[in-house]
């Protein structure tokens, strides 16, 4: 009897560990499933709140929080940082980024300008690239109602270590004459005929320096000359309302932007954080400039801030006041950059098309035929906005290389490098779930329009130049993430996340191993007791047939230590 009661109590002791165990199993791999499930929303709803590295090209990194505990807790307090609130390091970084940036910049030297007039192509002289390291940072005049208002700079400095074997800033180039293209214009209306004399002073094109035409600015020699003879005067007056200096990047170097009003972020936690509220002080361009409500509204960003939770859908929208119209990004790829998971946006190739009704707006009709008779606009890919730039200098922007343009464009010019996606479109690439923006490449070229004007009798015989586009340069700027903040994204939550995603596994591994090992020796002992009882009612039975035989009975102590 003693050994039957001990064995009871050893099979009571067994069923209850078993449970436990099928218990802890079940409850492991509940657990990991349910991380599996739970943490993503979690780390989502502190995306929102946290804005964890909201836009890292402006330096807008936060550091709140350790490990797991920065995406679970402390969420009232992360969320007074998650804006351009002064005193925050979100500030402070975005009012002086950190990041990093160089430029490149390709010159392009007319190398036929006596054969142009005689109506041959434009052959062109690629120099390159010279190399420049940029800082930028802004200055902020007024603050409140969840608004910032700011003016963006931009320092170039020339770095000749890294620019081409000839890349001189003094080097000599070819370039078509911006005054002589505006006393052409004159000269073609009927009531200003008196220009065509100018004419006879100043030459199509004219050499200056790259120093000169990129940042320092060069003067016309015949514009002063042209311009204090008598009857001349008014014309210069009228027509010239240019600089003193001509650069084409003049605007861009140690001078400070456009006046933008910015959301902070602070009354939704960050979800209209950057997005421009006015342009110096108005939500529309001139209406001068493009022709509808739509194509005049300054739409989006400026461009380094991105909303989080990007969806490969999206479209991004972001002013750009070089083009003087916003334009917008769309998915094109995932990638991988520095170990991190991204999408890359572009510029898609039809933004340019004004063929296409949603682009009729931005269609300019003036007057000029360049390609084709009775064109209303410049072919795709080209972007007339000499109307948004004083003087209205025959400025035409475009991809570098023409990319995206009609091949009658192309085929123009002689000279440049054949037109690629990869190398010549704008593109940005970002992390989807912060919006932290990995990756820039801001790409595009800067022509003169050649136009040989009407019914130019005098001075001048230009009847037989083809008006024509002529790249003037090309620059290729690149923006990445700098390493501080690309330490703090993978700290503050790609770590967390590969941290995270390990216990899920491992936690559902053991779970699964200890649920499936209890099972298995439960029906291991419930088979083996199935087939002793079996043998037991076997025996049972021959007893009871024959009693007098001798041998022994089954006893239940055989059951029990069976089982055990």
């Amino acid at each position: 009897m003693g050994d039957e009661k001990t064995n009871c109590d050893e099979s009571a002791l067994w069923r209850i560990a078993k449970w436990l165990l099928l218990t802890l199993g079940i409850s492991l791999f509940c657990m990991g499933l349910c991380t599996v499930f739970i943490f993503p929303v979690a780390v989502e709803s502190q995306i929102r709140k946290v804005c964890i590295v909201r836009a890292v090209v402006s330096g807008l990194v936060e550091q709140e929080g350790q490990g797991i505990r920065s995406l679970t807790e402390n969420g009232g307090k992360v969320l007074k940082n998650a804006n351009l609130r002064e005193g925050t390091e979100m500030y402070e970084k975005w009012l002086n980024p950190p990041y990093k940036s160089k430029t490149e910049i390709y010159v392009y030297s007319v190398k036929n300008p006596d054969e142009i007039l005689n109506g041959s192509k434009p052959e062109v002289r690629t120099i390159g690239p010279y190399v420049y390291s940029q800082k930028m940072g802004k200055e902020v005049f007024a603050k409140g109602n969840g608004t910032i208002k700011y003016a963006s700079f931009e320092l170039y400095t020339f770095n000749a270590n890294k620019s081409c074997a000839e890349c001189s800033l003094q080097h000599k180039v070819w370039i078509p004459n911006i005054v002589f293209q505006k006393f052409v214009e004159a000269a073609s209306n009927p009531s200003m005929r008196a220009a065509q004399a100018a004419l006879t002073s100043q030459t199509p094109f004219l050499e200056v320096s790259v120093g000169d035409m990129l940042f320092k600015g060069y003067k016309d020699p015949f514009l002063d000359k042209v311009c204090s003879i008598p009857f001349m005067s008014f014309i210069c007056e009228a027509v010239l309302d240019l600089p003193d200096k001509i650069a084409f990047l003049a605007d861009s170097n140690n001078t400070k932007a456009d006046m933008l009003k910015v959301s902070t972020g602070e009354e939704d936690g960050g979800e209209t954080l950057g997005q421009i509220e006015t342009w110096n002080g108005e939500k529309y361009v001139p209406d001068s400039w493009w022709s509808d409500e739509f194509s005049t509204k300054v739409n989006g960003t400026d461009g380094s801030l991105y909303k989080p939770f990007i969806d490969k859908s999206d479209k991004l929208y972001i002013f750009v006041p070089g083009l003087c119209r916003s334009i917008y990004f769309i998915f094109d790829r995932d990638v991988e950059y520095k170990g991190v998971h991204g999408y890359r946006f572009i510029v898609p190739s039809n933004l340019f098309d004004w063929s296409r009704p949603e682009n009729e707006a931005f269609c300019y009709n003036s007057g000029k035929e360049f390609f084709k008779k009775d064109e209303d606009c410049l072919p795709k890919g080209l972007i007339d906005i000499s109307r948004c730039r004083r003087g209205e200098p025959p400025i035409i922007v475009s991809l570098p290389n023409f990319l995206f343009a009609d091949n009658i464009v192309k085929d123009s010019v002689v000279g440049l490098n054949e037109s690629s996606p990869e190398h010549d479109s704008i593109a940005v690439t970002l992390e989807p779930r912060t919006g932290v923006v990995l990756l820039v490449e801001k790409r595009y070229q800067i022509n003169i329009a050649m136009w040989k004007g009407n019914e130019i009798t005098a001075g001048i015989d230009l009847s037989r130049m083809r008006s024509c586009i002529v790249p003037v340069i090309s620059i290729f700027t690149t923006v990445e993430i700098d390493d501080g903040s690309l330490k703090l994204l993978y700290d503050r939550l790609l770590n967390v996340e590969k941290l995270v995603s390990a216990f899920c596994i491992t936690t559902v591994l053991i779970g699964s191993l200890i649920s499936g090992v209890t099972v298995a020796v439960m029906c291991a002992k419930s088979s083996r007791l199935k087939r002793l009882l079996e043998k037991g009612q076997r025996q049972l039975a021959r007893v009871s047939v024959a009693p007098d035989q001798t041998e022994k009975p089954f006893s239940m102590n055989h059951l029990n230590s069976a089982v055990h």
